[in-house]
């Protein structure tokens, strides 16, 4: 599996604003009018796990460097804690968690490594992001529309296979409805920038 797991790519605010070759560092926040879902299928049906960005209450502080047309990035680092995605049910909800092995690993952890720079500050980019799942972590590139200057609309869908992360997805009815590997990260993620 941010979002998303993330790159829900919350940190993309920065694009609303010119960085020098030198470290910069800024605050970002994610509106509660956000939108994160963690979607999948098994042989029977499809099922959807939104994540409450209300949540996300504080500001992101985010390290960043401008170098060889792209945005590098040393902290911009945005945690989802397990408990806040909810999948339509009770039952469902006890097994997203176990999938995730919540009890040991709380939260998917999104980082944003890099950003290609082309298209600023709004339109199509591509972004490099490492997520990390129930203490493994892998990286993905990523294509991403960006809109607004204000408040900046950062969207994407990213395919993750949980087999990347050591993850088996749950089999039910003694083994008669069967999970897919692959789940799907869709995010509308909302930006706002302290410009100061």
């Amino acid at each position: 599996m941010k979002r998303p797991i993330l790159y829900l790519i919350s940190f993309l605010g920065l694009l609303s604003f010119a960085p020098t070759d030198s470290a910069e560092e800024k605050q970002v926040e994610i509106s509660p009018e956000s939108r994160l879902v963690i979607s999948g299928s098994s042989n029977v049906n499809k099922f959807k796990c939104g994540f409450n960005a209300a949540q996300l209450t504080k500001p992101i502080t985010i390290e960043y460097s401008k170098q060889n047309g792209k945005l590098l990035f040393n902290k911009a680092v945005l945690p989802l804690y397990n408990g806040y995605f909810d999948c339509g049910g009770r039952a469902i909800n006890r097994d997203f968690m176990n999938l995730l092995k919540s009890s040991e690993h709380p939260k998917i952890q999104l980082s944003l490594l890099e950003l290609q720079l082309e298209n600023l500050p709004q339109g199509s980019h591509t972004a490099k992001v490492s997520i990390e799942i129930a203490g493994m972590e892998k990286s993905y590139s990523i294509p991403i529309q960006c809109q607004g200057t204000e408040k900046l609309c950062v969207s994407g869908k990213l395919s993750v296979n949980l087999n990347d992360f050591d993850l088996e997805a749950p089999k039910k009815a003694f083994g008669l409805i069967v999970i897919s590997d692959v789940v799907e990260i869709d995010f509308d993620l909302i930006i706002e920038t302290d410009r100061g």
